[in-house]
């Protein structure tokens, strides 16, 4: 008789750590495991992810957080959800605990490993993260999403596999559909994505760059926008001035939707934001946030670009100007963009979420060499 599991997930933050968690949670709800999920207040904003899983949410606060009473509140707080965490696994003992890298995993993937429950980390970068090279030497195996991940040492790497980033099956499926471009009179589609956070840079650079284009390219494009709140009545009274149909919104729930509709995306470089449109085979402009620990946009981007699936615009070369320029020489050139949906497709990795389901079945019951 198949023994059956329960595995808690730990993600929160960003929908970058989110993503891939869901994707993980239906691979292994399918093949009849019991999972619960760990978040922080901003993982559980996410209302539209895992939102059948039994949840709890940490009190967990930001890793930037900064001065003496910040650092102080933040010390508080993971101790608080540390002991939270210790409660909920006292009373629902999971088989394994598996962090998704972020602020929630610290005080969860501890506790857990204080009590002697099995831990696995997932990295969805190319570069381990802080939290996840806090809690990489006490874990018992490590998911990676890139070949070669930096920053980690000769014993992590002996624990730690190739799965890649875990991908939702309608983000795969657009992929296996044929990228095709407008039809004469039918619009050329641009989705403007910052993370599930928006991106400020986005805002104030892709509307005047598409402002500058000739009058018929303004009539051709049509903008699928996911802005901040706070940016959202400056971004539509752009598009509006320049005479440019855009749907400006806060918050995507349907990406595959929007991917399925996009000729070309203009995104951040995170990784689950990369291995998407790569999953989808949407030709890309990635511009990585600069300000990212150890540079690991760059990298993400990188393992897509450097074979021809996209462009990377490092954030100060990522002007109006150079911007207009690009678009003009796409909408001018369009020919390209099939063979870079390709390029991109090719390198997209759509079984990573059975990857991963697998080694977490493997170390809950065990079964690691």
């Amino acid at each position: 008789m198949k023994r059956v599991l329960h595995i808690t997930l730990v993600a929160g933050g960003t929908g970058g750590h989110m993503m891939p968690a869901e994707a993980v949670s239906r691979e292994l709800l399918k093949q009849g495991h019991s999972v619960s999920l760990i978040t922080d207040r901003r993982g559980d904003s996410f209302k539209n992810i895992m939102p059948t899983l039994p949840r709890t949410v940490l009190k967990t606060g930001h890793m930037s957080s900064v001065g003496p009473i910040g650092k102080m509140q933040l010390a508080v707080n993971l101790f608080r959800s540390y002991l939270q965490c210790r409660r909920i696994m006292k009373a629902h003992r999971p088989d394994v605990v598996v962090g998704f890298g972020g602020y929630p995993s610290l005080p969860a993937v501890r506790a857990a490993s204080s009590m002697g429950i099995t831990t696995a980390l997932h990295e969805q970068n190319a570069v381990l993260g802080r939290s996840n090279r806090v809690l990489a030497k006490k874990c018992d195996a490590i998911a990676l999403s890139f070949h070669n991940t930096a920053r980690m040492s000769d014993k992590e790497k002996a624990k730690a596999e190739y799965v890649g980033n875990p991908i939702r099956d309608e983000i795969s499926l657009v992929g296996t559909q044929p990228y095709s471009l407008p039809f004469k009179g039918e619009p050329f589609s641009v989705l403007v994505i910052g993370g599930s956070q928006g991106a400020r840079v986005l805002s104030q650079v892709v509307p005047t760059a598409i402002a500058a284009l000739d009058d018929d390219a303004r009539r051709t494009i049509k903008v699928y926008h996911q802005a901040r709140e706070e940016d959202l009545l400056g971004v539509k009274n752009l598009y509006e001035q320049a005479g440019v149909s855009a749907d400006v919104l806060p918050y995507f729930a349907d990406m595959a939707k929007q991917l399925k509709l996009a000729h070309l995306v203009i995104s951040r470089a995170g990784a689950s934001s990369v291995t998407e449109i790569a999953a989808a085979a949407r030709p890309a402009i990635f511009i990585p946030l600069p300000s990212a620990t150890d540079d690991h946009q760059t990298a993400n981007a990188k393992s897509i670009t450097i074979s021809g699936g996209g462009w990377l615009m490092p954030e100060h070369d990522f002007s109006a100007e150079a911007l207009t320029n690009k678009l003009e020489e796409l909408i001018a050139n369009p020919s390209v963009l099939p063979s870079v949906s390709q390029n991109a497709r090719q390198q997209a990795n759509t079984v990573a979420a059975s990857k991963f389901a697998e080694l977490i079945i493997k170390v809950a019951k065990k079964e690691l060499a």
